[in-house]
């Protein structure tokens, strides 16, 4: 069976995942900052090259913040 997608060479979550790392990697930022980078990176891939890729962003910055807030919130009342 033949898939009717055309091959595009890059995988979004791949992709995804290489921005947010990139700019998850500058530690003088802070993690909000880094959120909203990513974010604006995730709109102007979806611009200029696909709106898979930019899905692929959104969806591992979804992941990284979820993640992110929850490790504050048991640091904040682990404690």
């Amino acid at each position: 069976m033949k898939s009717s997608k055309r091959n595009r060479g890059l995988d979004p979550f791949a992709a995804g995942a290489l921005v947010s790392a990139v700019v998850a990697s500058i530690p003088e930022i802070n993690w909000w900052i880094k959120s909203l980078t990513v974010l604006s990176l995730a709109i102007v891939l979806g611009v200029i090259l696909t709106r898979d890729v930019a899905e692929g962003v959104l969806e591992y910055l979804l992941g990284a913040l979820t993640s992110g807030t929850m490790a504050r919130l048991l640091q904040l009342f682990g404690r």
